[in-house]
């Protein structure tokens, strides 16, 4: 494997590791954290790191600079972001809100520069998957609180809180379940520890969105998957739904409770300012509507929710379209179909360590179906 490849294998398993094991002392997170971490921002470290490894993948190049059309609108997503600054009179942290576009775009490059193994890639989400996994399973076993509506609440670790670790482990399932082809035994493992971590926190959108991405497997990409995966899958569902139907306090309207006056703040935010938004600010209003549709409209307006969406249907046009042609994208193309698919109802988005995990796995899968020749 040449430089240019490890350099990006160790900057995405580097990022990773930063984001598991560093926490700011200053977070709402830190008085609850349970199990060992580093009381570190990890914002400056990784900002930082990033810089240095796009450095040195421009001074190792051996061909010119890869500018897609999915940078371009990137770059016009930041652009877009800054204007806002020029009307709103106070913005909540506008750097550090800033760094969410910006890590978006690096990220995204540096997975497009990738031409090495996809199995690489693979193992190192399994890692980060399995990291959380046991973080989760350990914070919950030497928690002293009752199980009950606040028991989620306290499942604390540096990356997150509850429903947000069911949304970065979800994705990583999927990826596991189509990309990983080394023990069976292995593999069921992996799957099942990180399935009882999504049911210990408790997250009753990442279990309605794990059913969903198993019926997508099912109805859209049967002819993809071998039969090993269709029982394993099978078996998951039934499980998830179960749990899901056993909850007494899962309904739909548990799923939108307190968030419809959310969803209507902004879309009234959104009218005041129709063309480029509030900026990527919430003032004293919470973390968003946990939807990333009606939060773009409030923060970016109508000209950066284009820019935004465009690049996105352009990524997974591209994998749709190339996902009998090239096997090997499958589990990229459940990984960025479920992170998407939580961004519709939980605020797994517009967060700098998500942000960052997302875009570059969809410039690592728009690299590998390049690396294969297929016309873009």
């Amino acid at each position: 494997m040449n430089l240019k490849n490890n350099l990006i294998l160790i900057y995405y398993f580097l990022s990773l590791i930063i984001f598991s094991f560093f926490a700011d002392d200053n977070s709402y997170l830190v008085e609850n954290i349970i199990i060992p971490y580093i009381h570190q921002s990890f914002l400056g470290i990784h900002f930082t790191l990033s810089v240095v490894i796009i450095i040195m993948l421009f001074l190792i190049r051996t061909n010119k600079i890869i500018i897609d059309c999915i940078l371009i609108f990137l770059i016009s997503r930041i652009v877009c972001t800054l204007i806002p600054i020029l009307y709103i009179d106070v913005l909540n942290e506008p750097i550090g809100r800033l760094s969410v576009p910006i890590i978006a775009l690096i990220a995204y490059y540096i997975g497009r520069q990738y031409t090495g193994q996809i199995n690489e890639i693979v193992k190192i989400n399994i890692m980060f998957m399995i990291i959380l996994s046991i973080q989760t399973i350990y914070t919950v076993v030497n928690m002293t609180v009752p199980y009950d509506y606040l028991y989620a609440q306290y499942i604390k670790i540096p990356l997150a809180s509850s429903n947000l670790i069911a949304a970065y482990i979800n994705p990583c399932i999927f990826l596991t379940l189509a990309s990983y082809h080394g023990n069976l035994i292995i593999k069921f493992l992996f799957l099942i520890i990180s399935f009882i971590t999504i049911i210990l926190t408790t997250s009753t959108g990442a279990i309605l969105i794990f059913s969903f991405m198993i019926l997508i497997i099912y109805i859209f990409l049967n002819q993809n998957i071998n039969k090993r995966i269709k029982i394993v899958s099978g078996i998951i569902l039934i499980l998830s739904l179960t749990v899901f139907l056993w909850n007494s306090d899962s309904s739909l309207n548990t799923l939108t409770h307190g968030r419809s006056d959310l969803i209507f703040n902004d879309l009234e935010g959104f009218y005041n300012n129709v063309l480029f938004g509030n900026g990527m600010n919430y003032e004293n209003r919470g973390s968003g509507t946990h939807n990333i549709l009606i939060d773009l409209l409030y923060q970016n307006g109508i000209v950066g929710f284009v820019l935004y969406i465009i690049p996105l249907t352009v990524i997974f046009s591209r994998i749709y379209s190339n996902k009998s042609i090239i096997p090997e994208l499958l589990g990229c193309t459940l990984f960025l179909t479920a992170a998407f698919f939580e961004s519709l109802i939980e605020t797994s988005y517009f967060n700098y360590s998500n942000d960052m995990i997302f875009w570059f796995m969809a410039g690592i899968t728009i690299a590998q179906i390049k690396m294969k020749n297929i016309v873009l």
